[in-house]
């Protein structure tokens, strides 16, 4: 049903928040202690979230696979790390900005043809990166289900713009070219549509047709975190018809 009219103020008082806190907050990077350049010509872009567990054993997942990135890109948006040394580049918000804005920033930072766009809380397979760029050739976009410990097999369907349209059924975990993420101006990073940015990435891409790979023989796992609400969880139904104005 529609939400409340307290759920409606919370929403919009989160965005006011939000919107302030990007005015204001401090942004630093500490460069990586000790890495060197994978083969692959693929940057990954880790975002973590407030509640979403220490990336340090997804980066190291890439960084031991059978294929390895050319680097590790990690956001830390609203999160508070030990300072550690760490074999990735970290960005650091000291309040969370959201997901989009913090993508986008990494992005800056990335010099290579090809992302691997991943979120805090994901582990790979030691073959992930080599089984998508097997499958890479003459796609824009190539990606593979996740292994949810609540909702099951997610993202095992390719993008169909008439399904994308009702269910937000596809998220991060996806090997993209660097140019198609430029044309697009990168993620969406309006307050509104935190959660929903890797939705509004996968209609731009079905609603361009773009093509697309879904590879079904390597999985990423996601373990579960305990999200802050976002205006989608308080008010879906303002949020979702304006998505459609957002593309």
């Amino acid at each position: 049903g529609p939400a409340s009219a307290r759920g409606t103020a919370l929403s919009a008082r989160i965005a006011q928040r939000a919107a302030g806190a990007r005015r204001v907050a401090t942004r630093r990077w500490e460069t990586a202690t000790a890495s060197s350049p994978g083969t692959a010509d693929v940057d990954v872009l880790i975002v973590r979230r407030t509640g979403e567990v220490d990336p340090d054993d997804l980066a190291n997942d890439l960084l031991t696979g059978s294929v390895t990135p050319r680097k590790v890109l990690v956001g830390e948006d609203g999160v508070h790390p030990w300072p550690r040394p760490r074999p990735y580049d970290v960005l650091l918000h000291d309040t969370p900005l959201g997901r989009g804005l913090t993508r986008n920033t990494l992005l800056e930072r990335s010099t290579a043809s090809w992302l691997l766009v991943l979120d805090g809380g994901m582990r790979a397979s030691e073959f992930l990166l080599e089984r998508l760029l097997a499958a890479s050739e003459g796609a824009d976009v190539v990606h593979c289900p996740v292994a949810d410990p609540v909702d099951g097999l997610v993202g095992a369907l390719p993008p169909e713009e008439r399904r994308l349209r009702t269910l937000p059924y596809l998220g991060s975990g996806y090997l993209v070219r660097r140019s198609l993420v430029d044309e697009f101006g990168g993620w969406n990073s309006e307050v509104l549509f935190e959660g929903l940015e890797d939705h509004l990435f996968w209609r731009r891409v079905a609603s361009a047709a773009r093509p697309t790979t879904l590879v079904q023989q390597v999985l990423l796992r996601r373990l579960r975190p305990d999200p802050d609400s976002r205006p989608m969880d308080l008010d879906p139904h303002r949020v979702w018809a304006a998505v459609g104005s957002a593309l």
